[in-house]
């Protein structure tokens, strides 16, 4: 059974990926999640509605190398915490 579950995930994935299908953004529609165009409208969108409903937020990781942008929004939605 683990084989054929092997194999129809790898099928899906070349077939997601031939046609360009984003498997994240439809696994969010299925259950009923707002998308949105982009990743980053969809992120902010949960970082400002969503995430504070489901827990204090006392630390939070940005481990991205940019400019700190992301590390911005994280302050101005949870100024308390340590990021």
């Amino acid at each position: 059974m683990k084989i054929l579950q092997q194999i129809i995930r790898e099928m899906l994935l070349y077939i997601a990926n031939a046609v360009h299908i984003d498997l994240l953004f439809l696994a969010y529609e299925q259950m009923g999640v707002p998308v949105h165009d982009t990743y980053a409208a969809w992120e902010k969108r949960f970082i400002s509605s969503d995430l504070p409903k489901l827990s204090p937020c006392e630390i939070l990781f940005d481990v991205g190398a940019n400019i700190g942008e992301y590390s911005g929004f994280l302050r101005s939605v949870f100024p308390d915490a340590k990021i």
